[in-house]
């Protein structure tokens, strides 16, 4: 019995453990998201034609409230967005 309750401990901790370990991944519209999408990318016109390329392949994108044209990443969330489901959803990239 107390096995039991050992092995269950340490599954819950595992689990928590796991989940800790994706939470910024989900966590796509945090200030840090946005400061690392400026410093990698900092040429601001160039995202904004490569963001209106990618919302004008998805519309799906364009319309959101954390990806769109006017989500909560700005001219970014074409690229977070493609980072983060589109890739992984063989979607393209414009070039």
């Amino acid at each position: 019995m107390r096995r039991s309750y050992i092995i269950l401990i340490l599954l819950a901790i595992c689990i928590a453990l796991a989940f800790a370990s994706i939470k910024p991944i989900l966590n796509y519209t945090n200030s840090w998201v946005v400061d690392d999408l400026k410093a990698t990318y900092p040429d601001t016109l160039v995202e904004q034609r490569l963001a209106e390329q990618y919302w004008s392949m998805y519309p799906d994108v364009a319309a959101s409230s954390k990806f769109g044209v006017s989500g909560a990443l700005g001219v970014y969330g074409a690229r977070r967005h493609f980072q983060v489901f589109g890739q992984h959803e063989n979607r393209k990239w414009p070039q």
